[in-house]
């Protein structure tokens, strides 16, 4: 996504940590090398681990430490923190629909505290209950539901 504002271009490059590794360090290279122009800001969204291991393969013939290599072109890093357990139930309580606030405490408890892996467990959660209730599957608790997902999402 490109961003226009008063002061110049804003560039928003998502999921870097997808790409080919060898593609993902060009892109970057490319950004610092030749793109690197007043007025324009880049904004990426990437695992960091996941870049820091792409560099240490492609430079591993150097003595070359991969977080100077890309202090050098990240200038302002943001890591998204955990949620603070404090803070877990207002985080969770507005992802959840209104058949599935009776799981709302286990959730709480159980999910951890990485916000990717909670919304991408409430959408499992979600389309599980939806396809039980379509189902009309006799007896069907979604705190049950729930509770299964959670053991079996410890061993994925």
């Amino acid at each position: 996504m490109i961003r226009v504002s008063q002061n110049g271009w804003s560039f928003f490059i998502d999921d870097l940590d997808r790409c080919m590794p060898d593609e993902a360090l060009k892109l970057l290279e490319a950004l610092k090398l030749y793109l690197n122009i007043e007025g324009c800001i880049y904004f990426l969204g990437v695992d960091g681990h996941a870049l820091e291991q792409s560099v240490k393969r492609r430079y591993e013939h150097l003595d070359l430490k991969e977080t100077d290599y890309l202090d050098k072109i990240v200038q302002l890093p943001f890591i998204i923190p955990p949620i603070e357990p404090r803070c877990m139930d207002s985080f969770i309580q507005p992802l959840l629909s209104d058949e599935l606030h009776s799981c709302r405490k286990m959730l709480v408890d159980g999910l951890g505290d990485n916000p990717r892996h909670i919304k991408r467990f409430i959408n499992i959660l979600t389309f599980n209950h939806q396809l039980a209730c379509v189902l009309k599957i006799p007896d069907y608790d979604p705190r049950v539901l729930a509770l299964l997902l959670l053991i079996i999402g410890r061993y994925f």
